[in-house]
Formats: C-alpha cells, structure tokens, sequence
C-alpha cells in the first residue's frame, strides 16, 4: 500500500516542512508597492513561534506594511493570539498585487480545499477554517461539527461584542463585503429561486442539490399563477380584518364621543345650578337694609364733591354743602342735570326733584340756576331716593 510521507511525520514538522516551502517560493517576490487603487494588495504567513502554527492571509490597507500592525483574523487566529500574545507571532509579507482582485486569487490557490483538508481538519496545525479568495469558501463539516461543539452555551462578553462592531466598520470589511453583494447568484430548486452570496449558494448546490440560475418563464408563470390563489384569500382575510378594526375603531370613538358629550353635560348643568345658586345669593345680599344703606352711604359720599368753576375759570371740586354760597357768589355748577331730595322724609319713600342744567324745553339757563339756588334754599339736598 503507499504510504503519504505526511502521514510518517510529526504535525509540527510538517508545518514546518510546508512553512519553509512556502517562504521558499515566495522568496524575492515580497516588493513594497501600491495597487491601481493607492492601495497595498498582499498575502501573508503568519507563524505561532510556539507550535509552528501558521495562518496564510489576504490584506488590502492604504496603510504602508511596516506601519500596518494586522498580522491576521478569523475565530481560531483570534483565539490563538489571546492565548499566546501578539508577540508570539511572525508575520511575513509574501506578495504584493496591482489589485485586490488577485490578491484573493493567489490566496485561493494556496488554501484551497485540499489544504483545509490535510492542515486543518487532519493535523490541526493552520489556523485557516476556509478555503481563501473572496469571501473566504465553505467551512469542512468536521470545521462546522467544532465550531458548534465551542460555541455551545457560549454568550458573547461586552469586549467581544464591541470588537465585532469594529471589525464590521472597518472600510476593508465594508469593501468586501460590497463586493460579496456584487457577487451574488442566482439559484433555483425547481419550485423556489433565491439570489444569494457564493458561500450561500454553493451550500444550497452542495447540499440540498440546487441549480445556479433563475426558473424559466413558464416554470415562474406557473408559480405565480398559485401564488395568486394565495395572495388571494390573504388579501380576503386582510379586508376582513382591517373590516373589524374599522367596527372596533368606530365602536370607540362612539363611546368617547358619548363621554365626552356626557360630561359636557354635566358641567353645563353644574355650572347653571352655580350660576343661579350665585344670583340667589348676590339678590339676598343686595336686599338687606345695611346692603342698601351701605350702597346709598357709597354713592352719597362719591357725589359728596361737585364740579365747578371759580370766578377766575379754574376747575374746583366743592362739597355738596357749599354749593349754594359758590353758586350765589357766581361759580358755576358743571354738571349736565341734578337730582335733589328732601333728607326729612323717610329714605326709599323720597320724592326726587331733577333739575335740567343745560338747554332743554326753551328754559334758559339763569331761570334754571335760579330754580337750583331756590330748591337748596328750602332745604333740598343732593342724593338719592
């Protein structure tokens, strides 16, 4: 039987072995320059001076390889560097490309599907989970079987949590994943079609034996025709539910409007019985004899001072009491009409004497300052009933 020379060695000294090959073809080719794109393109050996475990790499960064400090990614690398340190790491630059484009092509043709085979799933001396190129390739069922076996259980820390949201804004991340989008296809059962990524889509042809491209015309024509029986009786059961949410809204707002209408009522009745509850009270507390001798006592004093003029045409305010000697003495009374009552009948049983001081009937008006000086003589005085 023949016997690989693999299988007769140690996993370190095989890493080793491939290790040394691989720095031995990429030997001279690790000049420094930038792609179309101002960017540096380059694949890179990692190695754990510890184990000789390795990780081989793609990176693109407008940063210059001696200033860059990314040696590699991916959940078993960052695993490792946490348990080892960054220091126990070499990082070698291999190549450089003009494009980013072949940059992931060299990188698929060194971790291909037979290298995960042999150094990740039998020796267990890479770091590398998946095969390489753009958006890395399909993970091993032995790589899956221990990734759900670590994980099992596992919560992310707050530390975790916040180098994922870095790592997925990071412009590189975000680029690849653009051209992940880019790089769609298109992929059918027969009954279904999904526009899916390339790992996606070579799980569902791997595994569930889909077909790339899209349903024929007749095939998506015939789907559609029982997709319309189905949208159908949705949009039935829509209009009917969207019917009772109208019956319950209008429910609702009949019930709030008769709340609303109720206690408006109420306070209109409320506000009535308080209003004439108010007026019941003001006319009991205006009919008593100290209300209105308190009323007449404010108006006689408010009309205790009369407007005059003086002999020399000043504006002077004169007591009632005086008002007969200033108007014997020539001052004039400015007032428009006068009310006089006799002070020795009983008050609310007065008899009123109005004297028109301005023209009115053809009376002139010395006839009415005498008619005035005549009353206040006989002992007439302002004020009121």
């Amino acid at each position: 039987m023949h016997t690989h020379e693999y299988n007769t060695e140690s996993p370190q000294s095989q890493a080793d072995k491939f290790v040394q090959e691989v720095l031995e073809k990429y030997k001279g080719l690790g000049d420094v320059f930038k792609g179309t794109d101002h960017k540096y393109h380059y694949i890179y050996l990692t190695i754990n001076k510890h184990n000789s475990h390795f990780y081989i790499g793609k990176h693109s960064s407008s940063k210059h390889p001696d200033k860059d400090t990314y040696i590699g990614s991916g959940w078993g690398f960052n695993k490792a560097i946490k348990k080892y340190g960054r220091q126990a790491f070499i990082n070698h630059k291999l190549k450089f490309f003009e494009c980013e484009q072949d940059a992931f092509a060299e990188e698929a043709e060194i971790v291909s599907y037979s290298y995960i085979q042999k150094y990740n799933n039998e020796l267990r001396v890479t770091y590398n989970l998946t095969t390489g190129g753009i958006g890395g390739g399909i993970p091993s069922e032995e790589t899956r079987a221990r990734f759900s076996e670590v994980k099992k259980g596992k919560k992310l820390s707050e530390q975790d949590k916040e180098n994922k949201r870095k790592a997925a804004n990071r412009p590189e991340t975000r680029e690849v994943q653009k051209k992940k989008r880019l790089n769609r296809k298109w992929v059918n059962n027969g009954q279904q079609e999904l526009w899916l990524y390339p790992t996606e889509a070579q799980l569902k042809t791997a595994e569930e034996g889909w077909k790339y491209g899209r349903l024929t015309n007749i095939i998506r024509k015939m789907i559609e025709g029982s997709n319309k029986k189905k949208a159908e009786i949705l949009e039935v059961r829509r209009q009917e539910r969207a019917e009772r949410l109208e019956v319950k809204r209008q429910k609702r707002a009949e019930r709030l409007e008769a709340d609303r209408k109720r206690k408006k009522q109420e306070y209109e009745d409320g506000r009535q019985e308080r209003k004439n509850t108010g007026v019941l009270k003001m006319k009991q507390t205006f009919a008593t004899e100290q209300s209105i001798l308190k009323r007449r006592k404010a108006s006689t004093d408010a009309q205790a001072y009369k407007p005059m003029i003086d002999l020399e045409g000043n504006s002077v305010k004169i007591h009632k009491d005086n008002i007969l000697q200033k108007l014997k003495e020539g001052y004039i009374l400015v007032m428009s009409r006068v009310r006089l009552v006799n002070p020795c009948e009983p008050v609310g049983n007065r008899k009123v004497t109005d004297i028109q001081l301005t023209g009115k009937y053809g009376v002139d008006a010395k006839a009415r300052l005498l008619h005035l000086i005549n009353c206040l003589e006989q002992g007439l005085v302002f004020g009121m009933r």
